[in-house]
């Protein structure tokens, strides 16, 4: 027989024995859920009337002593007009608040009267409550109209009258609670004793049941114990390694299926071992080939950083002559004509941009290849080196600087990030210095961006057109308006790069001749390089 089989077979039997007590069961529990229903419907229903009207009669009751102060300030009070007909729109507003409380009252006074099954002594209760409640509110409501229309004096018979009423109205509500209060315990008593009856039943119920599952269990469990032992000893042969081991189970159900599964997988297990071992051969000959590789790149870039230099120092004595005779031509330049003139001052102005952009391409090749360990960085600290650094610039130019109240701490190669607000600060400053109308102004600003930490460099200087928002990123390339700007082109190529290395990315808003936003983001974290 099959375990689903099995198992079929247990449910039936633990079925019929649960249907032979479900009938009584079903009883006890629809007397416990009728009794519950009488209670929710009519005694808590009973509970909340008696409730609503005692709060109402309170209200009431301090809407009265309300009413009775100010009819006393009215009468005997030194006050005047205004405070006078501040008093009687007040007596009104109470009066319409006194009507309402009253119609509600008797709303739940008519509700309660058609409350299923209510009793013959609570209906004669809620009778005379509601006798008294007629007489009580017509006599508070005669005085709020006898202050309005003037009759400010309340005579101490009407006052005793409604103390009177009053009291008989307390005394009411509190026998009717405690009449309610009653029946709700009776209702209680009756659904607890029905419960604990039915618990009983429901208990023997389960005992029987759990006693004959328990034995219809044990008898199969007992055969799918033999049979998953004998599986047992077969998988931890296979974990000592006795690929190939098979097992052998006597049953046509799912554990004999198992085995036989088990069986075919340690076979596929020995064929996948002697094809594991054949690729591990070829992954440690691939190893060998990548770490050769390795050293081979590794070598080429020490090469490259060596022909680097080699090639700029060689680049760097010719220019260095061809400027000397440069400035030694200008400075003589007096006894040649007006054309040669200008060609000496553009040669001296092409070959110091070479020099210039040389040296930065130098700068460029040490900062990008260089791979230091990220760090929590103070951008405070970076911004106020990149300023330091730039001292002279600022005071040549009188440029105004704009910091924010405080900066964040971002994960970053700190070095790095001093070379980027250098560059950015400095742009700012240099091409706002020549706008005759302003000074020079850079707004350095940050704000928290989901999971990015946003900067924002704002200057009022040239500007740039919206054709050119990406071209400026590229190496060496520099806009028609700056040409009469020192430069080489290379410094936001190098603040691109170092952005992009930190996860990040750059871009600028610009309308040309009124100033340009650069923005760049740092994420928060940046695990991979955090030392």
């Amino acid at each position: 027989m099959r375990i689903s089989s099995k198992i079929i077979l247990l449910t039936a039997v633990l079925l019929a024995f649960f249907g032979s007590y479900a009938f009584i069961s079903w009883q006890e529990l629809t007397k416990i859920h009728w009794e519950f229903n009488e209670v929710a419907k009519k005694d808590l229903a009973l509970m909340e009337s008696a409730s609503v009207l005692n709060d109402l009669q309170l209200k009431k009751e301090i809407l009265f002593e309300k009413l009775t102060s100010s009819a006393e300030e009215l009468a005997f009070g030194n006050i005047n007009d205004s405070r006078r007909q501040y008093l009687l729109d007040y007596v009104k507003d109470l009066h319409g608040q006194f009507q309402d409380d009253s119609l509600g009252a008797q709303k739940k006074i008519q509700k309660a009267f058609h409350l299923p099954r209510i009793s013959g002594s609570l209906r004669k209760m809620f009778e005379n409550i509601q006798k008294t409640l007629a007489f009580y509110d017509r006599n508070v409501q005669e005085m709020f109209k006898a202050v309005s229309l003037g009759g400010y004096q309340v005579s101490m018979e009407d006052l005793d009258k409604i103390e009177n009423q009053q009291a008989d109205l307390t005394k009411d509500f509190k026998k009717m609670l405690g009449e309610v209060w009653s029946q709700i315990d009776a209702s209680v008593n009756r659904t607890n004793l029905l419960q604990e009856r039915s618990q009983h039943i429901l208990w023997v119920n389960l005992v029987l049941s759990l006693l004959f599952a328990l034995a219809l269990a044990s008898a199969i469990i007992h055969r799918i114990h033999t049979s998953l032992n004998i599986l047992v000893h077969g998988v931890r042969a296979l974990h000592q390694g006795k690929l190939g081991s098979h097992v052998t189970v006597k049953s046509s159900d799912e554990i004999g299926e198992l085995a036989s599964a088990f069986n075919r997988m340690s076979d596929q297990l020995k064929s996948y071992q002697a094809e594991m071992l054949s690729k591990n051969i070829e992954l440690a000959s691939s190893l060998e080939t990548t770490s050769r590789q390795k050293r081979e790149l590794e070598k080429i870039n020490r090469d490259l950083d060596r022909y680097v230099h080699l090639i700029s120092h060689d680049i760097n004595g010719p220019l260095s002559g061809i400027l000397g005779y440069s400035a030694y031509l200008q400075e003589h330049s007096i006894d040649f004509d007006f054309k040669t003139q200008q060609v000496i001052c553009h040669l001296r102005q092409v070959t110091h941009r070479l020099d210039v952009m040389v040296k930065d391409l130098l700068e460029m090749t040490k900062i990008t290849r260089i791979r230091r360990p990220f760090e929590k960085v103070e951008v405070e600290d970076v911004v106020k080196e990149s300023l330091k650094r730039q001292e002279f610039l600022i005071g040549k130019t009188f440029a105004v600087i704009n910091l924010p109240q405080s900066f964040p701490i971002v994960i970053a190669d700190r070095l790095k990030l001093t070379v980027v607000f250098f560059n950015l600060i400095g742009n700012a400053i240099k091409y706002s210095s020549r706008k005759d109308e302003h000074k020079p102004q850079v707004d350095v600003d940050w704000q928290r961006r989901g999971r990015d930490f946003l900067f924002c460099i704002k200057d009022n200087g040239i500007g740039i057109s919206s054709e050119h928002y990406q071209d400026i990123f590229d190496m060496f390339k520099r806009l028609p308006e700056a040409e009469s700007f020192e430069g080489s082109g290379v410094g936001l190529a190098v603040v691109k790069e170092i952005i992009q290395e930190h996860g990040g990315q750059i871009w600028v808003e610009s309308v040309s001749g009124q100033g340009s936003q650069f923005f760049f983001t740092i994420p928060l974290e940046s695990p991979s390089r955090l030392g």
